[in-house]
């Protein structure tokens, strides 16, 4: 039986997570119709399979970040990797096989020979499938920027006019593509534009399982909808915020379920009437200008229908992001989302413990054992943490209401 790998590469913003939540969530019900997404989890593949054709610094950067440091343990990490990979690809009985890598995009090499992600990736695979075809979706420059921005945002890496000045030395899309290109053959890349309106049944998922196999129905998928965007007054929020309070001020606690930071996960509560979908404004010269439209005749070549992006203008000055614009009903409603947050979370912790109170809690952990001691007082360290974010919100809302009115 002949098969075929289907290699899913981002690009990034382009919803690779609702992607990969979606296909992994519904992996039984696709083997049914002869596609397999593997059992491996995490189901980002970047993580699970990226490790194994990182370069040797970056591999071993991984892995100190992920508690690894002994040579013993890094060799041991690899080859436990390998064989989860060999083993789920033995495992396969269907004619198509679906890996998403978007780390095969993200690929700071310069050249295009034997030390690309591309090439470990195709070395690895080749061996087992008959064809290898690549999927990549692409947003239009300007929408990706916008998007490229609130993920950075997210991860409070820096404020927003901090990194504007960074956007025109943004790849786009032909250094990353012209690796691949070099590997698998321009005939096996499958680019498709990531625009709402163009996909098949309006869903990313039905195209992208569409675009594998034309001729299924996959209607009996429900697409999961991950990573969601911020509105423009959460954009405008979290740039002043991290202003305030840069990265590493407040350690990074993750949400103990979904993984998701805390600040993002209530950000997509707060819903105010007024608000919408956020959009960077940037100024662009002749020479962004030209760039950018390059890499947009660059694109439009892989599209087809007759579908084309729309060449970028030259713009002005953008405007400076004013914070103090934003209404005082966005900051109550946030503080009141935190206040929601930090009751729930104290709810399912009293629940957990069989207590009365928080404070009952606390106090058994410093009567209790090492290890549970350690485990609780990680919850109440938690709760606080989040009492201290509404502290700076609420502190940070009165230091802007006092700025406007001065």
């Amino acid at each position: 039986m002949s098969k075929t790998l289907y290699l899913h590469i981002g690009m990034p913003k382009t919803g690779s997570t609702s992607i990969q939540d979606t296909l992994y969530a519904n992996r039984e019900k696709l083997r049914a119709n002869d596609i397999y997404y593997p059992d491996i989890f995490p189901q980002n593949h970047s993580w699970s399979f990226g490790p194994i054709v990182l370069g040797h610094n970056d591999f071993n950067e991984y892995l100190i970040v992920n508690g690894i440091k002994k040579e013993k343990q890094k060799k041991l990490y690899a080859r436990t990797l390998k064989k989860q990979w060999y083993s789920e690809i033995k495992k396969c009985k269907n004619q198509v096989f679906i890996v998403s890598f978007e780390g095969m995009f993200l690929d700071p090499s310069t050249g295009a020979g034997k030390d690309t992600r591309a090439y470990r990736t195709l070395k690895f695979f080749s061996r087992y499938f008959d064809q290898i075809k690549i999927v990549i979706y692409v947003r239009q420059p300007l929408d990706y920027f916008s998007s490229f921005v609130q993920q950075c945002l997210k991860n409070q890496y820096s404020s927003l006019d901090e990194i504007k000045k960074h956007i025109p030395e943004f790849d786009l899309y032909s250094k990353q593509l012209n690796k691949i290109i070099t590997h698998y053959g321009r005939e096996n890349i499958i680019v498709r534009p990531f625009v709402p309106q163009r996909f098949h049944q309006g869903s990313l998922v039905a195209d992208f399982l569409y675009t594998i196999n034309p001729s299924r129905d996959f209607s009996f998928i429900n697409e999961i909808r991950s990573n969601e965007s911020l509105s423009d007054y959460n954009c405008k929020f979290l740039s002043e915020f991290i202003k305030v309070y840069p990265r590493g001020k407040i350690p990074s606690v993750r949400e103990m379920e979904t993984g998701h930071p805390i600040m993002n996960n209530i950000l997509e509560h707060v819903n105010i009437e007024g608000d919408q979908k956020f959009a960077i404004d940037l100024k662009i010269d002749e020479a962004l200008a030209e760039r950018i439209n390059h890499e947009i005749d660059y694109i439009n070549a892989f599209f087809h229908d007759g579908f084309r992006f729309k060449y970028v203008e030259t713009k002005s000055d953008s405007s400076q992001t004013n914070i103090t614009d934003l209404p005082a009903e966005y900051f109550s409603e946030l503080i009141a989302q935190y206040h929601k947050k930090h009751e729930k979370l104290k709810s399912a912790v009293i629940s957990a413990y069989k207590a009365d109170t928080l404070d009952e809690i606390i106090d058994q952990t410093l009567e209790g054992d090492g290890a549970r001691q350690s485990e609780k007082m990680t919850l109440r360290d938690y709760i606080e943490l989040i009492n201290r974010y509404n502290a700076k919100i609420a502190k940070l809302w009165f230091l802007l209401k006092n700025k406007k009115t001065q």
